[in-house]
């Protein structure tokens, strides 16, 4: 991409992402990783987005993004991308355009690098028939063997190596700490929007845990259950605390014995950091991550949240309570897999490219 702007002028990653109770946070917080790291290195970011909740728009400009509205989704609406091409229209040579949603085909695709060649494609499990950018990037286990339908001239980051973590999990890894005492500490997230409530099946079922344990609950922002919730947590034989728009994620994790989640992005948080993991699927595009996970011993995957049973959760978790062993092959497994450096990577290439 070529125009007569200074140099000085300060280059942009311009990210398109939708949040909402639907499609959940994921999409949105593993931008805002990408973003952390072009904009430590001198750059800007927008994010350009619908988004209605206020502590994740909170969440976006603290990270030192601008956020622009988005007020209807392609394929809802053809101004989604006119809107884009606008917002990229004076940016300065070097700028790259990040677009992170299952629902942006690749006619949007194609009508975005036409006015922007500088575009990069996010992907997790292959679900277009074929895919316009100039990169795609797939951050999963095991992606390096997908067999990708693109424009010719597209070049494809997959793997691993790729995963996109906030400075803050890469710092908690560095520094692990061993939890005191005698209690079993749980974390529960099941993603920004846990529609089905799986977290209060998951509490069901370790109320049939017997052990000794602090359990933490992260309820997503845009998570409709939390009334039912707290009543679980009232009610529980457990020590229970429900928490909502945490900015500490890194810490909680590592101040964890466990942790049991959604086969999304947090799976590579609590890889990096090293901690035994249970995964629920609640999507799709969750099950090659689970599966893959398990495969490498990083992971205990129980299956989807629909037919997952509340003894199949109780008895996961009292088979990792009672072996250490257990224990520690996961999160050393998990670790191995991350190192935390993705996102450096990527920004790397996008400068070179």
């Amino acid at each position: 991409m070529t125009d007569n702007k200074t140099a000085s002028t300060p280059k942009t990653l311009l990210i398109r992402a939708d949040a909402n109770s639907s499609i959940g946070i994921g999409h949105v917080m593993r931008c805002l990783a990408l973003a952390e790291e072009w904009i430590a290195r001198g750059g800007d970011a927008v994010l350009a987005g619908n988004i209605s909740n206020q502590a994740l728009l909170e969440t976006i400009t603290k990270f030192g993004l601008k956020f622009v509205s988005i007020k209807a989704s392609y394929p809802d609406s053809e101004q989604d991308a006119e809107q884009l091409i606008s917002i990229a229209r004076p940016l300065a040579a070097g700028s790259w355009i990040v677009l992170d949603g299952y629902f942006l085909d690749a006619g949007y695709q194609n009508q975005i690098r036409q006015a922007h060649p500088n575009t990069l494609v996010m992907d997790d499990y292959n679900h277009l028939d074929e895919y316009d950018c100039a990169v795609l990037l797939n951050q999963n286990l095991g992606s390096e063997s997908i067999k990708y339908k693109t424009n010719p001239d597209a070049q494809i980051l997959a793997g691993v190596q790729y995963t996109m973590l906030r400075n803050e999990f890469r710092k908690a890894a560095q520094n692990k700490l061993e939890n005191p005492g005698n209690e079993f500490n749980i974390l529960i997230s099941m993603g920004g929007a846990d529609a089905k409530n799986s977290t209060a099946t998951i509490l069901k079922a370790l109320n049939e845990v017997p052990t000794d344990m602090r359990i933490k609950v992260i309820a997503g922002p845009a998570n409709p259950h939390l009334e039912n919730l707290y009543e679980q947590a009232r009610t529980s034989v457990h020590d229970i605390e429900i928490k909502s728009n945490v900015s500490n994620m890194a810490e909680l994790i590592a101040a964890s014995d466990l942790f049991i989640g959604a086969g999304g992005s947090s799976c590579w948080e609590v890889c990096c950091i090293g901690r035994p993991l249970i995964i629920i699927t609640t999507a799709d595009n969750q099950l090659r991550i689970a599966e893959q996970l398990q495969a490498a011993g990083a992971a205990i995957y129980l299956g989807r949240d629909e037919s997952v049973e509340q003894i199949q959760i109780s008895n996961a978790v009292k088979n990792i309570i009672k072996d250490s062993e257990m224990q520690q092959t996961l999160a050393q497994n998990g670790h191995k897999l991350v190192d935390g450096n993705g996102v450096s990577r990527i920004i790397d290439f996008l400068n070179r490219a």
